[in-house]
């Protein structure tokens, strides 16, 4: 039988890697901690900016809503003065692994504000779909222009009350679309009751 032999430097350095390794460890896990970002704090930030009426603390049972295929739901709140600020997200657009996100704003029937929240759109193609002279055209419209078919289907507005895709941006005209379409849905099937 052979023996084997253990080299007293090779210990060392495995057992000084290790405590290097470990203080890294500690050192990257306490700076994640100071620069994390609390997502919901930074989204009511942002709808602070948006718009003026403060958030309630009300919040919206998402389970058994059908969102629209490629499109979701990513969080609804309730203003103090009853409007609903929906972050809506749809991924049937250029950059679909990051998708589009919008934050849109109804109160009563009246679509009040559309505002970008994220996107991988390319800029100065993509993202002129996310223009708010772009967005104003969705802003135009009321709840009723949309068309919500028992309850699972929606269609955004045709006939006179279409908003024709942005040229050159067609494939985020579409995500922008099912974004506010499907923000509509949840608002109509979910929060309109309660608002």
């Amino acid at each position: 039988m052979k023996k084997i032999s253990v080299n007293k430097d090779s210990v060392k350095l495995v057992i000084i890697l290790s405590c290097i390794a470990l203080v890294s460890s500690l050192l990257l896990a306490c700076v994640n901690l100071f620069t994390q970002v609390d997502e919901e704090a930074k989204l009511r930030e942002t709808i602070g900016e948006v718009y003026s009426s403060p958030l309630t603390d009300t919040t919206y049972d998402m389970s058994g809503f059908e969102n629209l295929p490629k499109a979701e739901i990513l969080n609804m709140f309730k203003a103090e003065d009853g409007a609903v600020v929906i972050l809506s997200k749809s991924t049937n657009c250029y950059s679909a692994g990051n998708g589009i996100s919008l934050l849109v704003v109804i109160k009563g029937d009246d679509i009040l504000d559309i505002v970008s929240y994220s996107h991988g759109e390319t800029p100065g193609l993509g993202t002129n779909a996310l223009t708010d002279d772009y967005l104003a055209r969705y802003e135009a419209l009321s709840v009723s222009d949309f068309t919500i078919e028992g309850g699972v289907t929606g269609a955004s507005p045709s006939g006179k009350k279409e908003v024709a895709n942005y040229t050159g941006a067609t494939k985020s005209s579409n995500g922008v679309r099912d974004a506010v379409t499907n923000a509509v849905r949840a608002y109509v099937l979910i929060a309109k009751e309660v608002a």
